[in-house]
């Protein structure tokens, strides 16, 4: 149960419930990014839809009652999954994306995964290996 009285099931009510856009601590998402998240630890949660989502982030789900904090699988379809790996939860609803850990007094932003680098196209590589390399003033060819 998270903190403050709260049952789970009201509290992924009230989350569901927040406009997009809308960013707030959570604390007591259980066990499933252990050992990232730890007993006692909060999320910041950004609340939004799948579209700003990416292989990679951690989601904060909602299956019924219960919400989870997983690693993004995959996002069509989406599928999520514990940081430790174990059996996907299917037909999870996203809640939001987290995008800070507080521990304590210590907050740790989750940084996003590195999007994939386009490859240099041969037509650069060319160019580029064809430039002569500059030379000093006063110094020889």
């Amino acid at each position: 149960m998270p903190s403050g009285g709260v049952s789970t099931a009201e509290l992924a009510d009230l989350l569901a419930a927040l406009p997009f856009g809308h960013r707030l601590w959570v604390r007591g998402m259980g066990r499933s990014l252990y050992p990232l998240l730890r007993s006692g630890d909060a999320v910041r949660l950004l609340r939004c839809g799948p579209e700003r989502l990416a292989r990679g982030d951690v989601a904060l789900v909602r299956n019924g009652p219960r919400l989870a904090a997983q690693v993004v699988l995959s996002t069509q379809p989406w599928v999520t999954e514990p940081l430790l790996g174990g059996p996907h939860a299917p037909g999870g609803e996203l809640v939001g994306r987290v995008i800070a850990l507080k521990r304590g007094r210590m907050v740790l932003r989750l940084p996003r995964p590195a999007a994939p680098r386009a490859p240099a196209s041969r037509s650069t590589c060319a160019a580029s290996s064809q430039r002569r390399p500059r030379l000093r003033a006063g110094a020889r060819p």
